[in-house]
């Protein structure tokens, strides 16, 4: 299970363009009040929450994930052959 850092103040302008609560956006998502609260905070969850998240919010996952975390994650380490 992959889990990324969301980016909170995105996913805040996001939802305020919207014109919606946190609430409101929760029940679009289909989670808590809470989950949308740590999104918010910039918590680490899990990749498709953040998923849901972005759909509801018409962006892509890209959009509402920390750019860091992103390249962490995305990082795929190199074949090391042998060595002396």
């Amino acid at each position: 299970m992959q889990r990324l850092r969301a980016n909170g103040q995105k996913i805040v302008t996001l939802r305020d363009e919207l014109d919606l609560t946190q609430e409101e956006l929760s029940v679009r998502v289909g989670y808590s009040v809470k989950t949308i609260w740590k999104a918010e905070s910039s918590r680490v969850l899990r990749r498709r929450t953040l998923e849901h998240i972005a759909i509801a919010l018409n962006c892509s996952l890209t959009d509402i994930v920390d750019a860091a975390h992103i390249a962490l994650y995305s990082h795929k380490p190199a074949l090391v052959l042998g060595g002396d």
